[in-house]
Protein backbone atom coordinates (compact mmCIF):
# COMPACT_ATOMS: atom_id res chain seq x y z
CA UNK A 1 0.00 0.00 0.00
CA UNK A 2 1.08 3.46 -0.20
CA UNK A 3 -0.33 6.83 1.60
CA UNK A 4 -1.91 8.43 -1.60
CA UNK A 5 -4.07 11.17 -1.27
CA UNK A 6 -7.04 8.65 -2.25
CA UNK A 7 -6.69 7.21 0.82
CA UNK A 8 -8.77 9.12 3.04
CA UNK A 9 -8.08 7.35 6.11
CA UNK A 10 -4.45 6.65 5.96
CA UNK A 11 -4.88 3.13 6.34
CA UNK A 12 -2.53 1.75 4.26
CA UNK A 13 1.16 0.74 5.15
CA UNK A 14 4.44 2.75 3.56
CA UNK A 15 6.07 0.17 1.24
CA UNK A 16 9.25 -0.42 2.59
CA UNK A 17 11.99 -2.96 0.96
CA UNK A 18 14.00 -4.59 3.81
CA UNK A 19 16.74 -6.79 2.95
CA UNK A 20 17.70 -10.14 5.05
CA UNK A 21 20.39 -8.44 6.68
CA UNK A 22 18.01 -6.09 8.15
CA UNK A 23 16.10 -8.32 9.00
CA UNK A 24 18.58 -10.65 11.20
CA UNK A 25 19.91 -7.65 12.75
CA UNK A 26 16.26 -6.77 14.08
CA UNK A 27 15.63 -10.30 15.17
CA UNK A 28 19.20 -10.38 17.03
CA UNK A 29 17.98 -6.83 18.68
CA UNK A 30 15.08 -8.75 19.82
CA UNK A 31 16.83 -12.09 20.88
CA UNK A 32 18.67 -9.59 23.44
CA UNK A 33 15.93 -7.97 24.46
CA UNK A 34 13.84 -10.93 25.92
CA UNK A 35 16.79 -12.83 26.92
CA UNK A 36 17.30 -9.45 29.20
CA UNK A 37 13.42 -9.06 30.38
CA UNK A 38 12.78 -9.60 33.92
CA UNK A 39 9.86 -12.13 33.36
CA UNK A 40 9.36 -14.10 30.25
CA UNK A 41 6.47 -13.76 27.80
CA UNK A 42 4.19 -16.43 28.34
CA UNK A 43 2.38 -16.09 24.96
CA UNK A 44 3.74 -14.65 21.77
CA UNK A 45 1.56 -14.11 19.04
CA UNK A 46 2.95 -13.30 15.22
CA UNK A 47 1.11 -12.09 12.78
CA UNK A 48 2.27 -12.59 8.70
CA UNK A 49 0.76 -9.75 7.27
CA UNK A 50 1.27 -10.61 3.64
CA UNK A 51 -1.83 -10.48 2.22
CA UNK A 52 -1.83 -6.82 3.07
CA UNK A 53 1.66 -5.93 1.66
CA UNK A 54 3.21 -5.20 4.75
CA UNK A 55 5.30 -8.23 4.65
CA UNK A 56 7.10 -8.64 1.34
CA UNK A 57 6.05 -12.50 -0.02
CA UNK A 58 9.38 -13.40 -0.94
CA UNK A 59 10.74 -12.96 2.51
CA UNK A 60 8.05 -13.99 4.78
CA UNK A 61 9.37 -17.73 4.88
CA UNK A 62 12.54 -16.31 5.80
CA UNK A 63 11.64 -13.96 8.59
CA UNK A 64 8.81 -16.79 10.38
CA UNK A 65 11.73 -19.13 10.62
CA UNK A 66 13.89 -17.02 12.11
CA UNK A 67 11.61 -15.30 14.41
CA UNK A 68 10.49 -19.33 15.44
CA UNK A 69 14.22 -19.66 15.93
CA UNK A 70 14.63 -16.91 18.09
CA UNK A 71 11.93 -17.66 20.43
CA UNK A 72 13.08 -21.62 21.26
CA UNK A 73 16.93 -19.91 21.78
CA UNK A 74 14.60 -18.01 24.45
CA UNK A 75 12.50 -20.52 25.58
CA UNK A 76 15.74 -22.64 26.05
CA UNK A 77 17.63 -19.20 27.91
CA UNK A 78 13.99 -19.17 29.80
CA UNK A 79 13.88 -23.21 30.88
CA UNK A 80 10.50 -23.00 29.13
CA UNK A 81 8.69 -25.23 26.73
CA UNK A 82 7.72 -23.58 23.19
CA UNK A 83 4.53 -24.79 21.15
CA UNK A 84 3.66 -23.30 18.36
CA UNK A 85 0.60 -23.43 16.75
CA UNK A 86 -0.39 -22.53 13.32
CA UNK A 87 -4.61 -21.52 12.72
CA UNK A 88 -5.75 -24.07 10.14
CA UNK A 89 -6.41 -21.17 7.61
CA UNK A 90 -3.62 -19.57 7.40
CA UNK A 91 -2.85 -18.68 4.51
CA UNK A 92 0.64 -20.08 2.90
CA UNK A 93 0.53 -22.99 5.61
CA UNK A 94 3.54 -23.59 7.97
CA UNK A 95 6.61 -22.08 7.46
Amino acid sequence: GDRSHGDRQQSRVALQQTDRLQVAARLKALENLLMNVTRPPTLVTICRSVKDGYTPRPTWAFIETRLLHVLRTVAVHWQRSLQVVFDPQLWGGSA
